[in-house]
């Protein structure tokens, strides 16, 4: 039995009965469609149809600017509508260019970062990123991949998002790239969805995340689970989490993902590097557990906010993973200090 047969195995076994998990499909279906409706309905409402462009080279002293600099990391952003930074009022203030900054600023090292992402795409769609990607860096040394949330909300087929997912991973890792996946957003933290349809929206992206997690693994990538940890902040303060929209996340949103991805990103890189970081380097992992199975490992991490997995070699050559919890990264004060959108030609 393959890997991922013993995990989907080990998904089933968690399910309740059979008679519950019927009527969870059906409402999960007509749930989906009511997601993908409001979605719509809010994006056509005044919902920004763009992102801001974040592209660009972030320097130690926390600068950013257009022209290309010596020995930089060469880091891509890619993924759907939140890893475009859709939500965000100014470049400085999404996912992207708050990692980049921080990396930029722990490592003493510029970081030119790459956003190949598309608005509204599912995983189906993530070929032609990894070809752009690779055709603006040929080898990267780093790739946040944010997905998953268009799987569901579009009811997309799941088994094929899982196939391209993997495709992704194993390309750009054979690029050289080291590959963090944030996986499929929880949608428990859209209270506007009520009840109980965000419940069960709650457990089938729940469910989505785990599977995403054992794809990326087996390809050697690691994923970050967002999952409870943002979802309470979003439901405790809506107005400052999300944008107007009520799907997107606003810039506080975006700062709260960033403040969990960070850790795992400098960890990939095999930072922090410098003297000033080492007291924030030595806590920075809160919990770690010894290596699991591949599919115990997805499905704490689905369960369990902030969660990262990663390869771990077992015995006889058997793929496990090491699941950890690190500490959020402090962010910087972009909601407050970011500068304007500087003028240029609109991207092709």
């Amino acid at each position: 039995m393959s890997t991922w047969d013993e995990a989907r195995a080990a998904l089933a076994r968690r399910a309740p009965a059979v008679g519950w998990g019927l009527a969870t499909a059906a409402l999960a279906t007509v749930g989906t469609l009511g997601v993908e409706l409001w979605q719509a309905s809010r994006l056509s409402d005044g919902s920004p149809g763009n992102a801001p462009d974040e592209n660009g080279v972030y320097t130690p002293s926390g600068g950013h600017q257009r022209d290309e600099v010596e020995s930089p990391w060469e880091f891509v952003m890619m993924g759907d509508s939140v890893a475009n930074g859709v939500g965000a009022q100014r470049p400085a203030q999404t996912i992207g260019a708050r990692c980049a900054r921080r990396i930029a600023a722990i490592s003493g090292r510029p970081v030119y970062l790459e956003s190949v992402a598309v608005n509204g795409v599912t995983s189906v769609g993530l070929g032609e990123q990894v070809d752009r990607a690779l055709r603006k860096f040929p080898r990267p040394d780093l790739v946040l991949l944010s997905i998953g949330g268009n799987d569901i909300a579009k009811n997309a087929d799941l088994s094929a998002c899982l196939v391209e997912l993997r495709r992704t991973v194993l390309r750009l890792r054979a690029a050289g790239a080291e590959v963090v996946v944030a996986t499929c957003p929880d949608f428990g933290m859209i209270a506007s969805l009520g009840q109980p349809l965000r419940w069960i929206m709650q457990a089938r992206s729940r469910r989505y995340a785990a599977r995403q997690t054992v794809a990326v693994v087996e390809c050697g990538g690691r994923t970050v689970s967002l999952g409870a940890l943002t979802t309470r902040a979003f439901l405790d303060d809506p107005d400052a989490m999300f944008h107007t929209d009520r799907f997107h996340p606003s810039a506080r949103g975006y700062k709260r993902a960033a403040q969990v991805l960070v850790p795992s990103l400098l960890d990939a890189l095999g930072l922090p590097v410098s003297e000033r970081d080492e007291r924030r380097a030595a806590g920075a992992v809160v919990e770690r557990g010894v290596p699991l199975s591949l599919e115990q490992a997805a499905l704490r991490a689905a369960a369990h906010e902030g969660t990262e997995v990663r390869p771990a070699e077992g015995g006889r050559g058997r793929l496990r993973a090491l699941v950890q919890r690190r500490r959020r990264d402090p962010g910087d004060d972009a909601d407050t200090a970011a500068p304007a959108r500087p003028a240029e030609e609109p991207r092709p």
